[in-house]
């Protein structure tokens, strides 16, 4: 076996004994907007934005939108 074909067989091996040990890597949940959001908790955007001012977590686009993670909004309502 050439040195070449030695590395080849040796970077298969670790590719194949790192994927195993960390795992599928799930997509990041996507962010939502304000009024999306609103639709999915049956609310209105105001209560919305309302909640963002009071701490709920989100990122702000631009000057006045928000976008928000369903999970993580979820998670700090049931901790209120």
């Amino acid at each position: 076996m050439t040195q070449t074909e030695l590395e080849h067989v040796i970077s298969r091996v670790l590719a194949g004994a790192l994927k195993e040990l960390l795992g599928p890597h799930p997509a990041p949940e996507p962010f939502v907007t304000t009024t999306e959001l609103a639709g999915l908790l049956k609310s209105s955007a105001k209560t919305i934005r309302d909640w963002a001012k009071e701490g709920c977590p989100h990122i702000r686009v631009g000057k006045d939108s928000h976008r928000f993670r369903v999970s993580e909004v979820v998670s700090w309502l049931q901790s209120r």
